[in-house]
């Protein structure tokens, strides 16, 4: 009943694979791209995580449809995305070779009204369910349009429209006056049954981000005050609803992930995350400071027995980086020190002084180098 293709600790031994990495080809028709793609696909404003579809996870094969450029109204600017694609589960899942292939389909359509051309708003539905062949059928590849009948899974007693959905609304608002933008993004599990269950319970099977960041003007360039907040821990809503964790499979086992790795939270189900950022951009050298504090896999945590404070799988992370713009490249680095307590909840006494917990270091450092 809480099912999804997340691996912890995959093994020991040597592993060898080859994918087609961030590739994309592309046909334009009219006011139309069409094309195929392994790139990652990403919704919503948030700038480190997202609620419904992310960069954690490997890119998805797909086939796509895409507003070549905004389309201009008098209400406002439009622009849309359609893709198609298959899943792939962990080769650490289970032995059962009929079903390692999903079905995801998508669609998501963001609106800038002409009154307020700052502020963008989006709303976009993602389903996954059993893909019958080895190729995505035409009726799997369009269930985020048509398929919105409600069914309960026996097992857990959840809604499912033939699969697994997430339906998410987020927006941007940016006031170049004050240099603030501000964003948010809401994704929920459960298709409201009605406008009241919409109302009385907005956040029953649900996830949120909130963001803002703040440009203050500094000689030679500016300085950027930025904060960023993800919760996608769940309670029970309803009494008669038991609460499904965050991006697990009811209908579908493998729940909303692609190689073992979450398309959504990179965090993982129940989690919950900060992150606070200081940057200092001038004409071609930028640097700054991260702080983030991270829970990863609350869900997890509640089904120990004798759950309490000290048995909790926290991370504490602290780095710089910075980058500098060279003629065509952009070059960069960044130095990350992160602190993890409680590593997979493996304090099994959860007292202080019963028994150390497995906590973990690790210090991370990275180079890039990107045309401009």
């Amino acid at each position: 009943s809480h099912s999804i293709d997340l691996p912890s600790r995959p093994g020991m031994a040597a592993e060898f694979a080859a994918h087609l990495g961030q590739s994309e080809v592309t046909v334009t028709a009219r006011h139309t791209d069409f094309g195929v793609a392994s790139t990652n696909e990403r919704w919503g404003p948030g700038v480190f995580a997202s609620t419904s579809l992310g960069a954690a996870s490997e890119g998805i094969p797909r086939i796509f449809a895409r507003s070549k450029q905004p389309w201009h109204t008098s209400a406002g600017i439009f622009e849309w995305r359609f893709f198609a694609g298959s899943l792939t589960e962990s080769r650490f899942f289970d032995r059962n070779p009929s079903n390692d292939h999903r079905a995801l389909s998508g669609a998501v359509v963001i609106f800038s009204p002409a009154s307020a051309p700052s502020l963008s708003i989006g709303a976009g539905r993602l389903v996954q369910s059993p893909q019958e062949g080895r190729f995505v059928a035409p009726a799997e590849a369009v269930r985020a349009l048509t398929n919105w009948k409600q069914q309960r899974t026996p097992a857990t007693g959840a809604d499912s429209s033939t699969g697994d959905q997430l339906l998410t609304v987020f927006w941007r608002w940016i006031s170049p006056a004050p240099g603030l933008e501000l964003y948010a993004e809401w994704t929920r599990q459960e298709l409201p049954r009605s406008l009241r269950d919409l109302i009385a319970a907005p956040f029953n099977s649900a996830g949120s981000l909130w963001g803002a960041r703040w440009a203050i003007p500094r000689e030679k360039g500016s300085l950027i005050l930025g904060g960023e907040f993800l919760d996608v821990e769940q309670s029970t809503a309803y009494p008669n609803r038991p609460a499904r964790e965050f991006g697990v499979g009811a209908a579908v086992p493998q729940g909303f992930t692609q190689r073992g790795q979450p398309l959504g939270p990179f965090t993982g189900p129940g989690s919950s995350a900060q992150f606070i950022t200081v940057d200092r951009r001038r004409s071609a050298i930028n640097y700054g400071l991260v702080a983030a504090r991270i829970r990863w896999n609350d869900g997890a945590f509640y089904r120990q027995p004798g759950a309490n404070f000290f048995r909790r799988d926290v991370s504490a992370m602290a780095g710089l980086h910075g980058s500098v713009e060279r003629r065509s490249y952009i070059l960069g680095a960044r130095l990350l020190f992160e602190r993890r307590f409680n590593y997979l909840f493996q304090n099994g006494f959860g007292q202080p002084g019963a028994r150390p917990t497995v906590n973990t270091s690790n210090l991370t450092l990275r180079f890039t180098a990107e045309p401009r």
